[in-house]
């Protein structure tokens, strides 16, 4: 049975001397210096929904809608980019290692909704004043509340669903109240 030179240095007792023990440990160091080094970790891909819509055409400015911030299922508030496979354990939900949002979907989808809208009409917080809580029609100079409408978001599913290993769709499962 063949031990190599650092077992026969061990076996015949050779690590008894300081010299020895110090070329010993010389002749390990720089062996592992020939060992390759793992490559730097891959920064993971970020990814937002795009520029948007570029250039819009002015028409008839609607009145104004209160948007707050859209309500999301806690596995959405991660920038993790989330798939499932339908063809195995449709039941998972799983991150891509290499690849993020820029924001968590439910404030992706939020400032995407916000410049939409914002095109036909002004987008504001809810408490800003400038649409008030009073129902349609309910609302004038005699109450002195602002009117509007108001949206609200709930996001339950923000991913990508793959029918098989070489097919997939987007899928976006949300309720949107307006009031």
């Amino acid at each position: 049975m063949s031990f190599g030179w650092l077992g026969r240095l061990f076996i015949r007792g050779g690590l008894a001397n300081p010299n020895r023990a110090a070329a010993a440990a010389l002749a390990l160091a720089l062996s592992a210096c020939t060992l390759p080094l793992p490559d730097k970790p891959a920064r993971a891909a970020v990814y937002d929904f795009g520029p948007g819509v570029l250039s819009a055409a002015q028409t008839v400015q609607l009145p104004p809608i209160a948007l707050g911030e859209v309500d999301a299922n806690p596995a959405l508030d991660s920038t993790a980019m989330l798939y499932r496979l339908a063809y195995s354990n449709v039941q998972q939900l799983r991150p891509y290692a290499q690849a993020r949002w820029s924001m968590a979907p439910p404030q992706l989808l939020r400032q995407r909704l916000s410049e939409y809208l914002s095109q036909r009409r002004p987008v504001v917080r809810p408490g800003s004043g400038l649409v008030g809580d009073a129902p349609a029609g309910a609302a004038g100079p005699a109450t002195g509340k602002a009117t509007g409408l108001s949206l609200r978001i709930e996001l339950d599913e923000f991913s990508q669903l793959f029918e098989s290993a070489t097919s997939s769709v987007g899928l976006l499962r949300l309720r949107a109240t307006v009031v």
